[in-house]
């Protein structure tokens, strides 16, 4: 018997062994260096190397990516270079409608890796590890004016734990940043930093789901007691049927 379970945990640590791949997954830099794709930021998530992209890496495939940067983080596979850009823009925007709303000169896609394994873009362009998905914004003053604004919102995890985040608007450019933690059970909470530091905004924040779209909303206000609320993931007819009170007007 003891004989029988030696052989067998034997059995086991070369099979982990042969199964597991340590190999480290190469591309090479426009300027012809070597890197490893564990060091590249977008091609992490949460510090990790995508498994996704791995497979699709070792198995030669190529790689296209969102752009700008800063749209919603989007990658499709393909071994037919002549179509992966097309047919990545069209899958991105099938996912996220309307995002020229949100995005000057809305989003599409560019190859970043060709099926040789080598990079197509500057290696500067994938510098970030950080995600976007677009965000909505209400702010009411004390005496009832509305203003409304959207862009993207940019966020370093998809758990929901404190972490940095930064909306910008249409052009990419900064408009708030600041902390967000978010809970199902409006436990979560916000404190940003607006208009050039000229404003701060805190308030709750909540996880939630409706039209089959998980989605933050958080709640605030300014030192001056204008309302803060913004909503991420919708867009357009979705959002003013989800949030009427604060949307049903924006444009």
């Amino acid at each position: 018997m003891k004989r029988l379970l030696i052989a067998f945990t034997a059995a086991l640590v070369v099979s982990g062994c042969q199964t597991t791949d340590v190999t480290p997954v190469l591309v090479t830099s426009l300027d012809g260096a070597v890197l490893d794709v564990k060091n590249i930021p977008a091609f992490n998530q949460g510090g990790k190397v995508e498994t996704w992209l791995n497979t699709q890496l070792r198995n030669k495939f190529a790689i296209a990516m969102q752009s700008p940067t800063y749209c919603p983080k989007y990658k499709w596979r393909s071994k037919n270079e002549a179509t992966i850009v097309e047919t990545c823009s069209k899958g991105l925007n099938k996912k996220h409608p309307e995002l020229d709303e949100y995005v000057e000169g809305g989003c599409s896609c560019v190859q970043v890796v060709d099926k040789e394994g080598r990079l197509l873009v500057p290696t500067d362009s994938l510098s970030s590890p950080s995600m976007h998905t677009v965000y909505n914004l209400l702010i009411e003053t004390t005496s009832g004016e509305r203003s409304f604004d959207r862009g993207v919102m940019q966020y370093e995890f998809k758990d929901p734990v404190l972490q940095d985040v930064i909306l910008k608007n249409k052009k990419g450019e900064e408009f708030c940043k600041g902390t967000v933690e978010y809970s199902y059970i409006r436990e979560g909470k916000f404190d940003l930093s607006c208009f050039e530091g000229s404003r701060h905004a805190k308030g709750i924040t909540e996880l939630t789901v409706g039209s089959g779209r998980t989605h933050a909303i958080g709640s605030g206000v300014f030192d001056n007691g204008d309302k803060f609320i913004f909503v991420t993931r919708f867009s357009g007819e979705q959002l003013r049927k989800e949030y009427p009170e604060y949307f049903a007007n924006m444009k």
